[in-house]
């Protein structure tokens, strides 16, 4: 079972994948919790990509989503410049929030929702390949 998503800068692009996304939870027998946290990760990529890398020739995102069995594998591509979000020092969430430095915590997310990732820049493109344990 796939299903293919491109994304643009509009909130009416993101909110017709979240919506989709809810629908693969029942066809794919998903739980409303797990397809929160794909959504959640990939909103995070989203807004980190059009606010930070977004070059303006070639606005948009690729996400594929891909179940077999129990694992769920989330690919998502863009086209900004070379940036490994994986290599990002975690953000210290113990500090009181006055004493944290911006930054981080999206990135944060996207591991602590995932069980595996790996990044590769292969085409001009920023890969990113996640994969989810169903429970």
């Amino acid at each position: 079972m796939k299903a293919h998503f491109l994304l643009d800068s509009s909130d009416k692009t993101f909110e017709a994948f979240r919506m989709q996304c809810e629908n693969l939870a029942e066809t794919w027998n998903i739980s409303h919790r797990t397809i929160s946290e794909i959504i959640l990760i990939i909103e995070e990529l989203y807004t980190n990509y059009f606010k930070y890398a977004s070059t303006g020739t070639t606005n948009s995102i690729e996400v594929s989503l891909e179940r077999t069995g129990t694992e769920l594998l989330i690919v998502y591509k863009d086209s900004g410049s070379a940036f490994n979000p994986l290599q990002v020092s975690p953000p210290d969430i113990h500090l009181p929030f006055e004493e944290r430095q911006a930054g981080g915590l999206g990135v944060h997310l996207v591991r602590h929702f995932t069980d595996s990732y790996t990044y590769i820049r292969k085409d001009r493109k920023n890969i990113l390949k996640l994969t989810k344990i169903i429970k």
